[in-house]
């Protein structure tokens, strides 16, 4: 984990987790008493990413988790049932967590307000991560104080760069405006502390300091940074024989871009230079950058498999629930449970999370690890 990050919610300021912690002091307790035992011997996840629904109002190329809420859709699952985000939160409230509200694009979610109640109840972290595109119409449940951290995706500085993201005409401005309405009618309350995160992808590198300018002049001073999530054909090739050796590889995150380098060298030294200048900018103008600067960008961007030494906390503290109830580790790529019949301390020490982490110390990095954002901050080649 970078050194700048608390806990997992992204990157907080001293004074936000100080905010968060009365929020849900069982959480910062938690997280403490984690850090005495090794953050490998959590006794309970500390962060739920909730998909809340599989419907999605975008449409972006890259999706990782599209093929995954289609077969779900084709199933005739939708919506995750409210019941089950009650059940998860009460047994959660005993530990305190982080809950990710995400999809599909959680605000389509028609029951939302109901999800907020029952968070703030039960003294839980509230997340919401979406692509932006119904922030301004979902506003007063945004603002009144139930949400903690909101994060908005934005990919472009124009209408035209930001069209690739989801292919919805006219969605740039309406982000824009959703973002500026949230962050005025804010003012000084902590809630939500807004952030905006942004793909590197071959459509925006060469420009991400414009993007960075003009969300500064919004008002926004938290940016993620993600590179790009790719996959090639030889890792899929790969995922499917240890999939069948071990039965795990439900999902693999990732673009299929076939067996060559997303970035070539040249576009590689482009970034590095864009890079250099988002840092120094960041610097200038007191916006907190989430984002790994020690990573080898020439090999990420090319078919390099991650070293063994490469590291990943997210079996250990995190879990997602999928639309049908499944409890998931890996973002949807193993489950190790159902909401529906059972509860996230069975999930949690079940047979199947065992045989997860076997696998886990006797292969390392699995193929379906190769771009995944649970390695961001250790990858190493």
């Amino acid at each position: 984990m970078s050194k700048k990050q608390l806990s997992h919610s992204g990157l907080l300021t001293p004074g936000e987790a100080l905010a968060l912690s009365f929020v849900s002091p069982r959480f910062a307790y938690s997280n403490l008493k984690d850090k005495f035992r090794g953050e490998l011997n959590a006794s309970f996840p500390r962060f739920f990413v909730l998909h809340l629904t599989d419907r999605c109002n975008f449409s972006c190329p890259m999706c990782s988790m599209a093929e995954s809420r289609r077969a779900h859709l084709n199933a005739g699952f939708s919506d995750l049932p409210i019941d089950l985000v009650q059940k998860l939160a009460l047994e959660a409230r005993r530990y305190g967590a982080i809950l990710n509200l995400f999809g599909g694009e959680p605000l389509l979610y028609k029951q939302l307000d109901d999800v907020f109640d029952v968070i703030l109840r039960n003294n839980l972290i509230s997340y919401v991560t979406t692509n932006g595109l119904l922030v301004m119409k979902r506003a007063a449940s945004l603002t009144r104080g139930r949400v903690n951290i909101l994060q908005v995706s934005l990919d472009g500085w124009d209408e035209e760069s930001q069209l690739p993201r989801g292919n919805v005409p006219g969605s740039f401005n309406i982000i824009a405006d959703g973002i500026h309405h949230i962050l005025s009618h804010k003012g000084h309350s902590p809630s939500p502390i807004v952030r905006v995160a942004t793909t590197i992808t071959r459509n925006n590198y060469h420009h991400l300091d414009s993007i960075q300018m003009l969300i500064h002049e919004w008002g926004v001073r938290e940016w993620i940074l993600n590179n790009y999530q790719f996959v090639t054909s030889h890792i899929l090739d790969e995922h499917a024989s240890f999939e069948s050796t071990t039965g795990i590889g439900e999902l693999i995150v990732g673009d299929r871009i076939g067996d060559h380098n997303y970035f070539d060298s040249g576009q590689v030294s482009e970034l590095k230079n864009v890079l250099l200048r988002v840092r120094s900018n960041g610097r200038s103008l007191g916006m907190r950058i989430c984002y790994n600067w020690d990573i080898d960008l020439d090999a990420y961007y090319s078919p390099a498999m991650p070293s063994r030494d490469s590291k990943c906390l997210l079996p250990f503290n995190r879990v997602d629930i999928l639309a049908d109830g499944s409890i998931t580790l890996c973002m949807g790529g193993y489950t190790i449970g159902n909401l529906h019949d059972g509860d996230i301390h069975q999930a949690w020490y079940g047979d199947r999370r065992k045989h997860f982490l076997e696998a886990l110390r006797s292969y390392g990095i699995f193929p379906m690890c190769f771009r995944c954002c649970g390695i961001t901050d250790t990858l190493s080649f």
